[in-house]
């Protein structure tokens, strides 16, 4: 899994992070293994991502801040978070799939 998400990761640049959560918040898989293992159950991407596609509003990057590389020009990280469930074959929730998109991409291709 961890090799899937890595790979499109590697398709479009605007992708920070990837990852995968069991139904209670830990990150299970994630690109680079950053954040792995650790909860994101708090996390508005996780809590929306479990009934349905979300999309957030730009915002600082609370946990990733100081995992990944800095910023071109000391800029400060700002991300879009996307997320949505991950079922079963019988509709249970068995993790939320959440990503990560540098803000930047957007004002790059306005």
């Amino acid at each position: 899994m961890r090799r899937s998400l890595e790979q499109r990761r590697g398709l479009r640049e605007e992708y920070a992070w990837i990852g995968v959560t069991d139904p209670q918040g830990t990150v299970v898989q994630a690109v680079d293994g950053i954040l792995q293992g650790q909860s994101v159950a708090q996390r508005p991407w996780f809590i929306e991502g479990q009934t349905g596609v979300y999309t957030g509003d730009v915002h600082n990057a609370v946990l990733l801040e100081k995992l990944l590389p800095p910023q071109p020009l000391s800029e400060p990280l700002r991300f879009i978070d996307i997320a949505a469930p991950i079922r079963n074959p019988d509709g249970a929730l068995v993790g939320v799939v959440g990503a990560h998109i540098h803000w930047r991409w957007v004002t790059q291709t306005v």
